[in-house]
């Protein structure tokens, strides 16, 4: 059986963004609810309006994602500033 809106997964990924953050965007739903939307195929209609989103947020970030570093890369930093 394939994923449902395994296309949209895809474009999420590319776009380097998370399906919490286009699932908020969206329908200012959080990530559980996104989730559970996904795990069934979407109408056309809600595709359009996700790929609209995606391009939103693409843009807005000019395609890099804001994601914050991570821990090992945290002490890297405090490490550096503490010299």
């Amino acid at each position: 059986m394939e994923r449902a809106n395994l296309d949209l997964r895809r474009e999420i990924s590319e776009a380097g963004l998370t399906l919490w953050r286009v699932g908020f965007e969206w329908k200012g739903i959080n990530d559980v609810s996104t989730v559970r939307r996904f795990r069934f195929e979407l109408s056309e209609q809600e595709k359009a309006e996700v790929r609209a989103v995606i391009g939103k947020l693409k843009k807005e970030s000019g395609g890099v994602t804001k994601r914050a570093p991570t821990q090992q890369k945290q002490k890297e930093v405090k490490h550096e500033k503490t010299d």
